[in-house]
């Protein structure tokens, strides 16, 4: 989820190519998965579920028993599930030591965030506008009726973004219990997703090539909270999708299901179209044009009928892919 005031529902995408390429098309579809070659002959054979197979890809993972599973029998707690999750990912591990994520909670009571937000906002802003912040987050988006309802960081207020402040990655109680995510590997990618939020959350974006998104952008009005509301997806979902690309294909792990696969690939062409299509001053075009160049790895080409179809060029590949968009 993104940072904002009050919380809303959430290179140029790359014109469809003509010219066929010669090296392997993955295909995932309807639940099944072939390597294609280009000229649509079969490669190898299918697979059921979410297996893949590439000529060069690196067998380095071992499937094992996903926790989550005892989770939901009863026989292992959330919070120690998620604590166990969140020690598997490098990636989340050193964003928590270099202190831009204080924690992640499962489904903690408003008092308790309230305390944990007072810790990490002392300090941070002024004592005028402390207590007011606080009380604003404590009854915005996705907080609903004292409830935590959605998978989100806190704080996300536009006052307190870019000013090193940390954050929480909250999940609300059923976020263990539903289909979506339902192994392991899929909790670890929703987190990720979370983080890459909580990083740009905690100082300016910067981009290669100079152009930064800063604190007085939003208050000089050059960007708008709806613009970085879909900056901000885009940029989470592209990670994500690369993480879910780098299981699956390289890793060869059936632990990345295709209707996360699915949903994630949907929701990163969501969030393309909906910058592109709240980009409306120049700051927000040179934005813009800067992150269609840093996520170039993962291109949509076209959406056909039940499948997504992109280009990646991505650990030393340059391949097509087609994915059904998923049932979640």
């Amino acid at each position: 989820m993104s940072r904002r005031n009050s919380r809303a529902q959430r290179r140029r995408i790359a014109k469809q190519q003509s010219k066929s390429f010669s090296k392997t098309r993955i295909v995932i579809a309807g639940g099944l998965i072939a390597v294609v070659l280009a000229g649509g002959a079969l490669a190898t054979r299918s697979y059921d579920s979410n297996e893949i197979s590439e000529p060069d890809a690196i067998h380095s993972t071992v499937e094992s028993e996903n926790l989550i599973d005892k989770v939901r029998a009863g026989d292992l707690d959330s919070q120690d599930y998620i604590d166990l999750m969140v020690q598997r990912s490098p990636l989340l591990k050193n964003t928590i030591e270099e202190g831009i994520i204080a924690g992640v909670l499962y489904d903690p009571s408003i008092p308790e965030l309230t305390n944990k937000l007072r810790g990490v906002l002392t300090g941070k802003v002024s004592e005028g506008i402390l207590e007011n912040l606080i009380a604003t987050q404590m009854t915005a988006y996705p907080i609903v009726d004292g409830k935590i309802v959605a998978v989100s960081i806190t704080p996300t207020h536009s006052l307190a973004y870019g000013i090193e402040i940390p954050s929480y990655i909250i999940l609300p109680n059923d976020f263990l219990h539903t289909e979506n995510p339902a192994t392991d590997d899929e909790v670890i990618s929703v987190l990720e997703h979370e983080r890459r939020h909580s990083i740009d959350y905690f100082k300016p974006i910067v981009y290669p090539n100079g152009v930064t998104l800063i604190p007085e952008d939003f208050s000089s009005g050059r960007v708008s909270i709806p613009f970085n509301d879909a900056l901000d997806e885009t940029r989470a979902y592209y990670e994500q999708l690369e993480g879910n690309l780098r299981t699956v294909l390289v890793f060869e792990s059936k632990n990345i299901g295709s209707d996360h696969l699915g949903n994630n690939a949907r929701q990163y062409i969501n969030s393309i179209k909906n910058l592109q299509l709240n980009t409306k001053t120049p700051k927000e075009n040179e934005i813009k044009d800067a992150q269609m160049d840093e996520i170039s790895g993962i291109v949509p080409l076209n959406l056909t009928g039940d499948v997504m179809t992109f280009r990646y060029t991505l650990y030393g590949r340059d391949n097509l892919i087609k994915i059904s968009p998923g049932n979640n």
